[in-house]
This record gives structure tokens, C-alpha cells and sequence, in this order.
């Protein structure tokens, strides 16, 4: 299908195989056992291209590094390679959730909070997480034998088990052990 009185290719349908859609003479969308984007889709009025209803069906949807996909009616969630690095990105300063479904219910297993804190979650429960001044955790901390806690600019301190003895080893002699 070509534009009115021009050359430009507006749309390529072959029988049993993939629907092409171009603008202005460059390919965009084509569907196939992939949905494959050649670069942002400029068709709606907020510079992408509404998935809707049938997403589901599509197994794959592709970008080329820096294309997003943005998600929402402000696009308040963005997910994109910039051919290094990847991203999950809350633009609009909005907390960031990763969930899971067990027996019928939400789980929170991670929060991101912009300007705050990081909250690890285990089976629900809020277990470690970033403070202003530190990190807190709520249940144990648990170490390997040999592993070593480590306190002070310098690791002054240390805390640790070897497997068979427990130590509390103030070994760097930059001030004394005090209890």
C-alpha cells in the first residue's frame, strides 16, 4: 500500500507471513513469531505505540539501544539498553516495585525509593534496608566461617569465626579494646 500520489510505502501485507508498517518510506512495525521495532513508534500523540489489549500475545517486543519502552499513561515506567548498561527507570520520581504472586496475593520482594531508601523483602517481611545514615537489619546477619565483620575507617575492628574458635581481633594497634 503506497501513499496517495507519492512512492512511500505505507503498509506491506504478505499472505501468511508478517504485516509491515512504514512511515515515511521507513519501517517501523512488523509483526512475525517477534514484534520487532525498528525505533520509537511515532503514530500515537505521545511519540510511541499503544500495545493494547492483545500485548499478551506478542512474545517479544524489540528496540534498538536507547529505545524505550515506556509504560503508563505519563510513561512512568521506562525499561531500555543504551548498548552497555540496562535500565528500569521511574522518571516521574515514583517508587519503583519488584512483586511476586504467591497463593493469590502480592508479595513485596524489593522497593526503590527516589531521594530514600532501598527495602529487601523476604517472604513479605522487610528484612534489610537504607537509612539517611546507614543500613538496618531486621533479623539476623549471618556470616561464613572466615567471613569477617569489619568495623572502622581502617577495618580496625574485626568480628569472626573460623569454624572452630570466635575472635574479636583488634589487630591494626591504632587504640586499645575496650569492654
Amino acid at each position: 500500500l503506497y501513499g496517495s500520489g507519492t512512492n512511500d510505502i505505507l503498509l506491506k501485507a504478505v499472505e501468511n507471513g508478517a504485516v509491515e508498517l512504514y512511515y515515511d518510506n521507513t519501517k517501523f512495525f512488523e509483526t512475525g513469531s517477534t514484534a520487532n521495532f525498528s525505533r520509537t513508534i511515532a503514530p500515537s500523540s505521545n511519540g510511541g505505540f499503544d500495545l493494547g489489549l492483545n500485548a499478551t500475545r506478542w512474545r517479544h517486543v524489540r528496540t534498538v539501544d536507547n529505545g524505550k519502552i515506556m509504560v503508563g499513561s505519563s510513561d512512568d515506567l521506562e525499561i531500555y539498553h543504551d548498548g552497555t548498561y540496562n535500565y528500569i527507570a521511574a522518571p516521574n520520581n515514583h517508587e519503583v516495585h519488584i512483586n511476586a504472586n504467591s497463593g493469590g496475593s502480592t508479595e513485596n520482594m524489593a522497593k526503590f525509593k527516589p531521594n530514600g531508601a532501598v527495602e529487601l523483602y523476604h517472604n513479605g517481611t522487610k528484612k534489610f534496608f537504607t537509612l539517611s545514615d546507614g543500613v538496618e537489619v531486621d533479623g539476623h546477619l549471618y556470616l561464613m566461617d572466615n567471613d569477617q565483620l569489619k568495623l572502622g575507617n581502617g577495618s580496625d575492628l574485626k568480628i569472626y569465626h573460623d569454624g572452630s574458635n570466635s575472635y574479636i581481633d583488634e589487630g591494626s594497634g591504632t587504640g586499645a579494646l575496650i569492654f
